[in-house]
């Protein structure tokens, strides 16, 4: 491939495409300037090690929690441990075919902003808004210690530096990492390290062949640190009653610059290179091996880095622009608008911190949707979420070599790899993703989910609301409805003997005023007018039974003719059908087959013309919201 220059033209930093056009891929093989041949870059071994990765385009598994996933993460004593914004922690023990649910902890009274696993799989670690710090013993299930802190922690890590032998955790206070020995009671640290990030940190990560911490800030900030000289306990750290205080700071551990890397300051490195270019880390990937560090920037840019020398290796670009150029040729015209609406969405909220007030108006930053990026465990490929799906890039040769979920209508965030190692070879690898404001996380392994089955595992018992519509619909699935808009009233036709799940679902949306006040959110003049989302903004919605459904075509129903009413989905065959629908406006027979015909407007097209020639923005959003009263319905 044919590097081009960044603009760090001071280091050895160079751009790399990780999708590059087939010119460039012959520039690869092609002649340098010394006139010999340039040997194309290979991974020695590359089927062998892929053949390791999930390779499904679909997932197979999804399993749920009550409330949005935040957290997953993979001990190495093969348990999957999740935790939801509601402050539930899960426990999945990992099987020979998939995983089985263990047990489950109502952990905090809030959100959980951080989530640790001691390196040898035997110690959990949580951190909430609540203000407490939780120990949990992983093989046997069980809670052995709380601490409560004067603050509401970000992020907390494990960090089995070799200055001690107890399990000591790292907590986040802002711009401020504090210590704890997590097997004491005591609520002081051990050593606290302040006034050397500027912004408040959003990640932690720990490499342990170079006993090295990594922390990002919000201001780009990125900085590498060891701990040293750690007291044996709390007590021997601070004693409030005897002792002086220059005594006791000399009790306290203290963070340096660590010794196993090659440069002393940090001028020497390309640490600086976020702050540079006014751009925010969002989180941070160490390689197995502790050679490779990556960082992934709100700008939507992967910079690899040398860990041992600071310097930027590689720059992978995957601007949401450049996306959006390449997906006109994947995706249809909807389903790239939807996915660039919920791009720019989960771009805005994964770079803005969340603050959480308690009723003493105290105050914790924090991130809810932080996207994350891995390595496999042979440290050449390397796997990151995009709104097409989770590439796995090959870093050796800088080619995208799979991409996973690529169909799904999920905007994948974080992720978890468990590989399988020599004494389990017999089993297949998992990858487990959450996504953006679902309340499932999602498995990838090597096989497609089988035609018919259902992947949506309901492991929560459903509510009295929940049981409710699926009764009242066997008996009351309507024939007609009528639209009552801010600009008129539509009146439709259903279908309910043609698709009776698409109108059974619109049927019990409309009658339990979901669709009420819902904006028509994109309108695109000469094709069609869609509604149908409670967040107004074509990136939420969801069906009465809390997931996607499948499409329902019929040889009777299609899209010559102008004024019908279809259902909006993900794209074709991704039977991902919510909540959200759309009148077209002009006959799309282009449309047949792909989007599910579930009725016709019968009075009141001139209403949907209205609507249709309205002024809208570049994204296809009125100027002037136009939104749904509600609907009534007849039976």
């Amino acid at each position: 491939m044919a590097p081009f220059q960044s603009d760090f033209s001071q280091t050895d930093q160079r751009m790399e495409d990780p999708t590059p056009s087939a010119s460039e891929k012959r520039k690869d093989t092609g002649t340098s300037k010394d006139g010999k041949t340039k040997k194309p870059k290979v991974l020695e071994f590359e089927s062998l090690l892929l053949s390791k990765l999930p390779t499904a385009e679909a997932y197979e598994r999804s399993y749920m929690h009550r409330d949005v996933v935040t957290h997953i993460i993979i001990s190495s004593t093969d348990f999957i441990i999740t935790a939801s914004q509601d402050g539930f922690i899960k426990f999945w023990k990992k099987q020979v075919d998939g995983i089985e649910f263990v047990i489950q902890f109502r952990s905090h009274l809030g959100p959980i902003t951080g989530l640790t696993v001691s390196a040898d799989g035997l110690l959990l670690c949580s951190v909430s808004v609540d203000e407490t710090l939780k120990l949990y013993d992983v093989a046997n299930f069980d809670m052995i210690n709380m601490i409560k802190l004067p603050y509401a922690a970000a992020s907390c890590l494990f960090v089995p530096t070799k200055a001690s032998s107890q399990p000591i955790v790292a907590c986040v206070e802002g711009s401020t990492v504090h210590i704890y020995s997590v097997t004491d009671k005591f609520a002081k640290p051990l050593g606290t390290m302040s006034g050397v990030h500027h912004g408040n940190i959003r990640t932690l990560r720990y490499n342990p062949t170079y006993d090295a911490c990594v922390s990002i800030d919000d201001k780009g900030g990125i900085e590498v640190w060891t701990v040293k000289d750690i007291p044996s306990s709390t007590v021997k750290a601070i004693d409030d009653d005897a002792g002086s205080a220059d005594s006791q700071k000399k009790n306290l551990a203290s963070f340096i610059t660590p010794p196993s890397v090659s440069w002393k300051l940090k001028s020497e490195t390309d640490l600086y290179s976020l702050q540079m270019k006014k751009v925010i880390g969002l989180n941070v990937a160490i390689s197995p091996n502790g050679e490779m560090m990556a960082i992934l920037a709100n700008d939507n840019s992967i910079r690899i880095f040398k860990f041992k020398t600071g310097k930027i290796s590689k720059i992978y670009d995957e601007s949401v622009d450049k996306a959006a150029q390449s997906g006109k040729d994947q995706l249809e015209p909807m389903e790239l608008g939807r996915r660039m609406t919920v791009e720019k969405d989960f771009a805005k909220l994964s770079s803005t911190r969340t603050v959480h007030k308690d009723a003493n108006e105290k105050s914790t930053n924090w991130w809810p949707y932080n996207p994350s990026l891995l390595f496999d465990d042979s440290s050449n490929f390397l796997f990151y979420p995009t709104l097409f799906g989770i590439k796995v890039l090959n870093i050796k040769t800088n080619r995208i070599v799979r991409v996973l979920g690529s169909l799904e209508s999920q905007r994948f965030c974080n992720m978890a790899l468990w590989q399988p190692t020599s004494e389990n070879s017999g089993s297949e690898p998992l990858l487990f993703c959450t996504a953006y404001k679902s309340s499932r996380f999602f498995i990838f392994t090597q096989r497609e989910p089988a035609e018919g089955e259902a992947r949506d595992v309901f492991n929560e018992r459903p509510t009295q609301d929940d049981h409710l519509p699926a009764q009242k619909i066997k008996k009351r699935v309507a024939k007609t409805a009528v639209i009552h808009t801010t600009r008129g009233d539509i009146h439709l036709h259903l279908h309910p003997e043609e698709c009776p799940k698409t109108v059974e679902n619109f049927s019990v949306l409309s009658q339990r005023g979901y669709y009420n006040q819902c904006r028509f959110h994109r309108i695109i003049k000469g094709f069609m007018i869609q509604t149908g989302d409670p967040t107004g903004d074509g990136s939420g919605g969801s069906s009465i039974w809390g997931h996607d459904f499948e499409d329902e075509f019929h040889p009777n129903l299609n899209h010559n003719d102008a004024f019908v009413l279809s259902m909006a989905n993900a794209g074709p065959g991704t039977s991902s059908n919510g909540s959200q629908f759309f009148i077209t406006t002009v006959p799309c027979p282009s449309l047949n087959n792909k989007h599910t015909v579930f009725g016709f407007v019968t009075k009141g097209q001139d209403v949907v013309s209205a609507i249709e020639g309205v002024k809208v923005d570049r994204e296809h959003r009125p100027y002037d919201d136009i939104k749904i009263i509600n609907i009534s319905l007849t039976y």
